[in-house]
Formats: structure tokens, sequence, C-alpha cells
């Protein structure tokens, strides 16, 4: 049945494709749940779907002279789905989870700054974050409002630099500003 459909897919008759995939859609996503079992029954269903619509539309990808059956061909185009599916996943989800602690580190910082400008003993404690001349300068100027990155990378020297470039290692001089406050912020509590 299966090798009389696939004659009729690589012949171009789409609804051989559909009958085959009514046949071994079920078989397929069976499979890698019992090989997959923590991926979700829609992640499953797409890389299943995914390998029977590839196969559609290049049959003659599959060489039934290899000794390999159609349903085994198709399980591992649907694992090699699933696999690159789930890695997807995961680096979107670390993506995220970057995104998101950036975001605390910077809704932290502007509150920090927010709240103690006029604090010159916090103001101090902050700044002792920051050994560099050109960093500390810049540091003080954020402190102090500047949300410009052409005036941040004047005065970190980065004036010679590319548009792009500048944004590029202004955010960076910020995100270890704010780690190092975060660290900082941390061994405070600890010895409370």
């Amino acid at each position: 049945m299966v090798r009389d459909l696939h004659e009729r897919v690589s012949g171009g008759d789409k609804a051989a494709l559909d009958e085959l995939a009514q046949h071994l859609l079920p078989v397929l996503t069976r499979r890698l749940r019992y090989a997959y079992r923590r991926a979700s029954a829609d992640v499953l269903s797409d890389a299943c779907e995914d390998a029977i619509l590839e196969y559609g539309a290049h049959p003659h990808r599959f060489d039934p002279a290899r000794g390999v059956p159609l349903d085994r061909f198709l399980q591992h185009a649907a694992a090699r789905n699933l696999t690159n599916l789930l890695e997807a996943d995961t680096r979107r989800r670390s993506r995220e989870t970057r995104y998101a602690e950036q975001r605390r580190l910077e809704l932290a910082g502007s509150r920090t700054f927010g709240s103690f400008r006029d604090d010159a003993d916090t103001r101090r404690h902050m700044l002792s974050v920051v050994h560099d001349g050109s960093e500390r300068k810049a540091f003080i100027q954020w402190l102090d409002g500047e949300r410009s990155t052409a005036a941040l990378a004047v005065t970190l020297k980065l004036s010679h630099l590319s548009q792009s470039e500048q944004r590029r290692e202004v955010k960076r001089f910020k995100d270890r500003i704010l780690k190092r406050l975060s660290r900082l912020s941390e061994k405070s509590r600890r010895r409370k």
C-alpha cells in the first residue's frame, strides 16, 4: 500500500500524498512521542507534518532500492525536524531569559539612579564599581540623566567608531555597569 502511494506521489498525484499523510501521520507521531516524551503534541505533529510535506515536495529523495521503508525514512525526517524545532525553542527561551534579565537590570539601574542621584554616600558607593577614568566620567553623566549614546560615546572616547559600533559599545558599557551594580547590591544584602 505505502509503496503504491509512493509511486503515485512520485507521479504527481496530490490525493496520494493526502492518503499517505492520513495513513502515516498517526504512526509517525506515536513513534516520535515514544522517543521524545517531553515534546508537546503540537510540536510533534508539526515535525511529522513537515516531514510528509517535504517528502511530497521532493519524493525522488526517497529511494526504495536502499531498503529503508518509507515510514522509517519519514520517521528520520520527522525526528530531524523535531530536533530542529526543539533546539529553536531552546534558543528562543534563552534569548527571552537574557532579555528579561537585561530588562530587570536596566529597571534596577533606572530605579537606583532615579532615587539616589542626590544621596552623596550612595552615589559614592555606586561610583566604586567604576575604576577607569573615562568610564567613571561617563557613569557620572549617566547618573546625572544623560541618555544620549553620542554624548556617552564622546566621554568614553568612542567617537571615532561608526554610529552602530558606538551604540554597541555604549550598550556594553551600560550592561557592564549594571551587572557590577547588581553584584554590589547582592553583596550589600548578604552583609545585612
